[in-house]
């Protein structure tokens, strides 16, 4: 995600895009780690 966002940024600033036209749809997924899972004693 940082890349894509980077990339957007520079491209802003360096006059090759403008930001109001630009959308971004990035997937995600949600990992649930082991650590986090609550156990019930």
């Amino acid at each position: 995600m940082g890349e894509i966002a980077a990339k957007t940024l520079i491209s802003y600033l360096t006059g090759l895009t403008s930001i109001h036209v630009t959308t971004i749809i990035l997937r995600s997924e949600l990992v649930v780690r082991e650590s986090s899972v609550r156990v019930n004693e």
